[in-house]
Formats: C-alpha cells, sequence, structure tokens
C-alpha cells in the first residue's frame, strides 16, 4: 500500500510539474504573441522633411495639415495608460445626455431648461468642441443580478396608464450583469406623446446651436444606447415608425442634416437618408462587416476589390456618417474579441477601415491602443479626394462568408483612399504576411462576424513573385488629387524579407524615367522608406490602355514584400 502511494505521489508530481509547465509555456507563448504583435505596429508621427527609412509604420503628416472642418473625434482620454501622453489634434466631440425623463418629469410640464444648462456646462468646459446631442426615451428599468433596480430614461408618470406597456430583454440569449426592461415604443398612447415632446423641444430653438452637430435618432434596444428597433416593413409598427421618423425631423427644422441614423440597413436607412439624415453605424472593431452596403457606398467588384461609390447622398453631400471603434478594455472585452495579445491587429485594421469607408465623425475611439495612428486619425476623418494631404492603398485581403449559410469564400481586397492597385501582366504579386485570427466563440460572433469559417485570418501584404514573371506591384493615383505638379512623399511600408531590393519607378513630367532604391536585410521587422519625389507625373505614364500605372514597385535580386504605400503632399 505505501508503495503503491508512493507510486501515486511520484505520479502526481509528474502530473503537476506537467501541468505548471505547459501553463508557462502557454503564458510564454502568448507573452511572446503579444511582444509580436506590439512591435508589428510600431508606428511614429513625426514629420520629417528628409528621406530615410524608419522601423515600423508612419502615420506622420507634415506640420501645415490641420483637421478638417468636417471631421470629429471624441478619444476616449480615460483609457490611457500612466506612461502615455495624448496630444490630441482633431476637432473635439463632446456628448451632451438627456432623458425624456429629466425633460418631462411632470406630464406636460417641460423642463427643457435641463438640457440648455448641459449644452451652457459643455461649452463653457471647451467653447471650440462640436456637441453630439443624446435623448433617450425608451428605456423603464435596469435590473441588476443582486436584485438592484436603476431607474431608467422613460418618466414615472407613463405608470398611471393602462395602455403602459414593458418588455424585458434577455440580452443576445445571454445572461449579463443587467437586464433591461424597455417600454413598449410603438404603442399609439406613448408614441403620440413623445411624439409631442419632440416636437416642443423644437419649438424652443435650443437645438440651433451652431456647436451642435450630431443628433442621434433613438429607438429601443437590447443595449443601453436605445439603438435600432427598427420594425418591419410589413408589420403594424412600421407605421408608427415612419410617424416617430417625422417627429425627429420636424424637431430639427432647417437643420435636418444633422440627424443621424442607427442603421445601414434598408429600407429603413433609405428612408431617413431620403429625408436627408446621416447615419452612425458603430463596431468598426468588426472590420468586415457592411463590405456589401449600398448606404454606404461600399461595394465589391469582380475581382472582388472593395470600392467605394462616393455619389452615395452620405459621402456626395458630406452627411454626418459615424462609427466607434472603443472596445479593447482587458478584462471587458475578451469575451467578445478573444485574447487581447491580438487586438493591436484589430484596432489597425478598424481604424483604416473607418477611414476606408469615408467616415467623418468616430463616436468613441480608444487611443491608447495606438497614439500616433489616433491622431493620424483625427486628422483624416472628413476629408474628400480634393481636401485630402494623403492618399494610401493597404494590400490587404480576407475572405468573406457565414458559417450558419455554410456559402462559399468570398475574397475582398484592399482598403484604398484614393491610391489604387490592380493586377496586370507582369504586376501580380501573391498576398502574404498571413496574421491568424483568433477562432473561438464570442458574444455575438463579434470577431468572426462576416468571416468565412475556412479562413480565419487576413493578408497584411503583397509579395513580388519573380519565378512566375510577376517583379512589379503597380499603383494608380485618384486623378482628382492634384490639379497641378506638387512635390510629394513616397512612403513604402514594408515587411522586411530577404536580401533584395525596394525599386520605386516613375516618370517625370518630361517623360523621364527615374529609379530609387531601399535595400532589405531581412530582419523581419516592418519598416517605412520615405522617397521624396519631385515633378511625379500622375498620367498614367508606365501602363497602357486598361493598365493604368502610375508608378510601380519593382523586387530586384529577391521578392520584396509590401503592406501600404501612401503619397502625402509636400505643400498645401
Amino acid at each position: 500500500m505505501k508503495k503503491n502511494m508512493k507510486y501515486l505521489k511520484c505520479n502526481f508530481s509528474l502530473i503537476l510539474s506537467f501541468i505548471f509547465l505547459s501553463m508557462g509555456l502557454q503564458a510564454g507563448e502568448q507573452s511572446a504573441k503579444a511582444d509580436d504583435m506590439k512591435t508589428r505596429y510600431n508606428s511614429t508621427s513625426e514629420w520629417r522633411e528628409e528621406e530615410d527609412t524608419i522601423e515600423g509604420w508612419d502615420w506622420s503628416l507634415p506640420k501645415w495639415v490641420k483637421p478638417s472642418a468636417k471631421g470629429f473625434m471624441r478619444p476616449d482620454i480615460w483609457t490611457l495608460k500612466e506612461n502615455q501622453v495624448f496630444n490630441f489634434q482633431g476637432n473635439h466631440l463632446t456628448e451632451v445626455v438627456v432623458s425624456w425623463r429629466e425633460l418631462e418629469p411632470i406630464e406636460g410640464k417641460y423642463r427643457f431648461d435641463v438640457l440648455e444648462r448641459r449644452i451652457s456646462k459643455a461649452l463653457t468646459k471647451n467653447p471650440n468642441t462640436t456637441l453630439l446631442i443624446f435623448i433617450y426615451g425608451s428605456l423603464w428599468k435596469q435590473h441588476f443580478k443582486n436584485g438592484q433596480i436603476k431607474q431608467g430614461n422613460v418618466p414615472e408618470w407613463m405608470a398611471k396608464y393602462p395602455w403602459f406597456k414593458t418588455k424585458v430583454y434577455n440580452w443576445q440569449n445571454t445572461t449579463p450583469l443587467f437586464r433591461l426592461e424597455n417600454a413598449e415604443i410603438y404603442v399609439p398612447e406613448f408614441n403620440q406623446r413623445y411624439m409631442k415632446l419632440l416636437r416642443s423641444l423644437g419649438h424652443t430653438g435650443l437645438l440651433k446651436n451652431q456647436h451642435i452637430g450630431p443628433v442621434f435618432i433613438k429607438g429601443v434596444s437590447g443595449s443601453l444606447g436605445e439603438e435600432h428597433g427598427e420594425p418591419s416593413p410589413t408589420s403594424e409598427n412600421y407605421k408608427i415608425w415612419l410617424e416617430r421618423l417625422d417627429a425627429w425631423f420636424d424637431m430639427m427644422g432647417d437643420d435636418k442634416h444633422k440627424l443621424v441614423g442607427g442603421t445601414t440597413e434598408l429600407p429603413w436607412a433609405d428612408v431617413i437618408s431620403k429625408k436627408g439624415g446621416g447615419t452612425r453605424s458603430g463596431f468598426a472593431e468588426m472590420y468586415l462587416l457592411r463590405m456589401e452596403d449600398e448606404t454606404l457606398g461600399q461595394y465589391l467588384d469582380e475581382e472582388g476589390y472593395l470600392c467605394v461609390d462616393e455619389s452615395v447622398p452620405i459621402i456626395a453631400e458630406g452627411r454626418y456618417s459615424g462609427d466607434d471603434n472603443e472596445e479593447y478594455i482587458v478584462g471587458k472585452h475578451e469575451s467578445r474579441f478573444g485574447p487581447s495579445y491580438h487586438w493591436p491587429h484589430r484596432y489597425h485594421e478598424a481604424s483604416l477601415r473607418i477611414l476606408q469607408m469615408r467616415r467623418n465623425f468616430v463616436m468613441r475611439y480608444n487611443v491608447s491602443m495606438n497614439l500616433n495612428m489616433a491622431n493620424y486619425v483625427s486628422l483624416a476623418l472628413g476629408r474628400t479626394v480634393e481636401d485630402t494631404p494623403d492618399i494610401w492603398c493597404y494590400l490587404r485581403k480576407s475572405y468573406l462568408g457565414d458559417e450558419k449559410e455554410k456559402n462559399e469564400p468570398k475574397a475582398t481586397r484592399h482598403y484604398e483612399r484614393w491610391l489604387y492597385n490592380r493586377d496586370s501582366p507582369g504586376h501580380t504579386p501573391i498576398y502574404s504576411e498571413k496574421i491568424k485570427i483568433p477562432k473561438k466563440p464570442t458574444l455575438w460572433r463579434a470577431w468572426s462576424r462576416n468571416r468565412h469559417p475556412d479562413h480565419y485570418y487576413d493578408y497584411t501584404a503583397r509579395k513580388t513573385d519573380i519565378a512566375s514573371g510577376n517583379p512589379a506591384i503597380s499603383f494608380d493615383v485618384d486623378n482628382r488629387w492634384l490639379s497641378s505638379s506638387q512635390t510629394v512623399y513616397i512612403k513604402i511600408t514594408y515587411t522586411d524579407r530577404g536580401k533584395g531590393k525596394i525599386q520605386l519607378e516613375y516618370k517625370d513630367l518630361q517623360d523621364k524615367l527615374h529609379t530609387r532604391f531601399v535595400d532589405c536585410s531581412d530582419s523581419g521587422f516592418i519598416r517605412t522608406a520615405t522617397f521624396k519625389v519631385e515633378n511625379i507625373n500622375f498620367n498614367n505614364q508606365l501602363g497602357s490602355g486598361d493598365n493604368k500605372i502610375d508608378f510601380r514597385i519593382l523586387a530586384l535580386g529577391e521578392d520584396v514584400t509590401i503592406n501600404f504605400v501612401r503619397l502625402v503632399k509636400a505643400i498645401q
């Protein structure tokens, strides 16, 4: 028996040792992955006049660049870590929040002075800010697991009416810390009082303040944001939804363009658009969403390139078009997006997608993930091809699909902002630098949403393929960007693999061919080479017919791997 016990103790010790060793390996592996991901997205925002090659990404802009008058950001400063300092350069957004309960504490007795004081307080704190207005009015009560109840946004006096009804939401069939009890907002008697509130507020003229920007159209939902809740066009409630919408637009008078809906889905978004409103979708963190979205002008062409139809009203008329990029809080968002070591990649993709979609405001933006990129985004929001100081092309690729529908994978290629890459003979590189995506069940399948289940990865670069006769990668500049020849900086972000040469090739206004070089050293790191180019000719000088080539990158000796190319105006 003692011998057996000794045997068991020995084996138990071995088992424990194996467990602790495994835990150490896993922790070490995750730590290594975190270090790799942080290094991958190292960056600078310091502008340099001279040519150079630096480690990491380059988000710098010339000192003359100021934020667009049509671009806004609400930076989440509270996310900053102790050693971080964020010198915000963009146009600031400030939230002003008020509830129906506060505006009409007694039926028929309005307290619009509450909203007036909050607007005044926000502008006293920052006279140059632009205000986002939230008027909440569907949450009745918030029920917590510990039994506590927090009153919501609907006036208490509603409870006296027999027609007043509520519904408890079981949010996404999960068990969160709380559940929401919302009013049934499409009950006619409820809706009549709600519309009267909105129109009465409109008569005060409070919302005509020049500092007021986006005003959010509120509905009802299982989240605290009171978003969505649009009824089916075939339901009886659809008519009531249209009446509510009319009340919102009546409230705004001549400032209808400031209203922002919470959906890009049809037909609801189309109704809001035809009335002159904008949109805020949220969840840029799910950066593969809305790749095919008529409201935002997003579509995939026959070859899978993600394109933008800039003739849609939301872009052509410069209406408010917003998003969020906020969910990066350790200990909170892992259940939705997987391990935090991978978040720098998600942040990078989401930030660039916001700009690819031509968004002009970000309601909530986590700045601590990448200070340099955050400031760049704040300066790039709201730009058009005519006033942007830079253009770029991100050579990425993913595969869209749906786990439930079991459909075939659909490639989506590149994020492009007025700089384009297309394949042609000799210029057909392969996709490379695969980043694997954590595959695990999530709250809303958020991380995997719209991603094909057999393709849990993103390609983040293109690599020349000398062996197949494709040593080059070509680029075409949107002809609207420069009205005349200017000095530009061409910034090539590449993964330093092999020991070949990266050759930049272009022609000048006299049709003379120019070549510039940077040597690779096989370090494996991401680097950015900057070339100062004068008198470059962006008139398809290196292409012919349908093959539009304004400049190209060639591989000499060995294949080269290009992630991102950005052109920056030297002068205003």
